[in-house]
């Protein structure tokens, strides 16, 4: 689940991904710009496209890899005037969680759920993530 939440920040989820924020809408560089991840038992890839010119294509390749990076760099990271950090890990202070307070309220977790390990500390984060969704006091 978190490759294919982290394919659709970058670039599986069309207008608003950040492949294509900073490849078609900031740079103007391609007509498109797509990330999709695939995961089996046995295997785990990233794949894309990007449809451009091919005088365009080097400065397209060169961004491309420019956001995947800064996206590993830097994990999840809230964009927009209603997303902020939820929380973050201890060590390296990189952000483990983010909220969005739109039309809509959602949590996007930088790791999956079922890695957490005690019953305790399931039972306090989705509390804090109901009383942050209005669902318990």
């Amino acid at each position: 689940m978190p490759a294919k939440v982290a394919a659709f920040i970058l670039g599986a989820g069309g207008f608003g991904s950040r492949l294509m924020e900073e490849i078609r809408v900031k740079r103007g560089l391609a007509y498109s710009a797509y990330a999709r991840v695939d995961v089996t038992k046995s295997s785990s890839y990233m794949n894309g496209y990007l449809q451009t010119k091919l005088d365009s294509l080097e400065e397209a390749k060169k961004t491309i890899k420019e956001v995947v990076a800064e996206f590993v760099k830097n994990a999840i990271e809230p964009k927009g005037e209603n997303a902020k950090v939820l929380f973050r890990y201890k060590g390296d202070n990189k952000t483990a969680g983010v909220c969005f307070d739109g039309n809509c309220h959602s949590v996007i977790l930088g790791f999956p759920f079922e890695t957490i390990t005690t019953d305790h500390q399931r039972d306090e984060l989705m509390g804090q993530i109901l009383k942050y969704w209005g669902l318990k006091e």
